[in-house]
């Protein structure tokens, strides 16, 4: 991951060092992301309200964000992410599973 972050971070330096200052987007630009823990020991519990959902990047817009931080995590197949803040189901029902123990298939595993 180091390797592939060194190029990107030479290139997004690059790209501000040779734009003029006028291609800039007007500063503060807001960014929802959400993601808070609610109730005692939320974060021993993983249960965190859920920002990575429909519902939740439109209320973002309507308040007036320039975008969203959403929070992918791969699934066991490593082809396919799935928007969720957590890295369990444990906010969901049934068992608790880090999703990256889970197939994209229902009901693989």
């Amino acid at each position: 991951m180091r390797v592939l972050a060194l190029p990107v971070t030479a290139l997004l330096l690059g790209s501000l060092l040779t734009s003029p200052s006028a291609a800039l987007p007007a500063c503060p630009q807001i960014f929802g992301h959400g993601g808070y823990p609610t109730g005692a020991n939320a974060w021993e519990r993983d249960q965190v309200r859920q920002p990575n959902n429909p519902t939740a990047v439109n209320r973002y817009k309507g308040w007036g964000a320039s975008g969203v931080e959403a929070d992918l995590q791969l699934t066991k197949d490593g082809t396919k992410a799935v928007m969720w803040h957590n890295t369990s189901t444990w906010g969901l029902t049934g068992t608790k599973k880090n999703i990256t123990d889970i197939w994209w298939a229902a009901g693989d595993t």
